[in-house]
């Protein structure tokens, strides 16, 4: 985990296992902080409910930056912080090539329990089932817990589904290996912004790729049927 911060100030990053730690931050300087192995969510998670869920607080305003570090396999995102959390999601992620290593969702609770129920956009194999397209799945979660659900077939995924909740949630998706452009597969994940974030005007870069000269892919997932982009 990465917190920085214009201001200077200090944060409490709160594990599940209890090794909490303090971190002073200063302005305009990156603190690093280490997830404890025992804290990590793993594959044995899925289609589970666990108290996996790190809470980080402070005294200043801060941004804060997970990656999950491994040889040749590494990706990171931003979290989005309980302010801005919503009620309605429709996760994006890319394809799966690996069965085995399928397209996974989290979900995470805040101060507050939720129901949260997921109807899915296409079929879908979990460890917890099979879903077919219109299926919907509810489960109920107490505050600071989180909730996973894994594809367990390649290409299969959970991309366009719609996810609502009873109380503000967090969501996380993507896989932990994909390959989209050549090379190796790589780990994927991005904390999903809620609908109620989305917009009809944006600007990015393409970003360079050695192994597609045309460079970068750019996927776009619309909230209503006949958009045009």
């Amino acid at each position: 985990l990465y917190l920085s911060s214009a201001e200077t100030g200090t944060a409490s990053v709160d594990f599940p296992t209890g090794t909490d730690v303090n971190v002073v931050i200063n302005s305009g300087v990156t603190s690093e902080v280490v997830v404890p192995a025992n804290d990590e969510m793993s594959g044995s998670n899925t289609g589970q409910i666990s108290n996996k869920v790190i809470r980080i607080t402070s005294t200043i305003p801060i941004s804060v930056y997970g990656c999950s570090r491994e040889f040749a396999t590494s990706d990171c995102t931003n979290f989005i912080p309980i302010s801005s959390w919503g009620n309605r999601y429709r996760p994006l992620s890319y394809p799966t090539t690996i069965g085995t290593l399928g397209d996974r969702i989290t979900v995470l609770t805040g101060n507050d329990a939720a129901t949260v129920t997921m109807k899915f956009k296409t079929a879908v194999t979990t460890a917890s089932g099979t879903f077919a397209a219109g299926d919907e799945v509810s489960t109920v979660m107490a505050p600071n817990m989180v909730w996973t659900l894994e594809a367990i077939n390649e290409d299969q995924g959970f991309t366009g589904s719609l996810i609502t909740s009873t109380a503000p949630i967090g969501v996380i998706a993507g896989a932990e290996c994909i390959n989209g452009f050549g090379g190796a597969c790589d780990t994927n994940v991005e904390m999903v912004p809620p609908e109620s974030s989305w917009g009809k005007n944006f600007f990015l870069n393409n970003y360079r790729n050695d192994n597609n000269p045309g460079g970068s892919g750019v996927r776009i997932l619309a909230s209503q049927d006949t958009t045009t982009v």
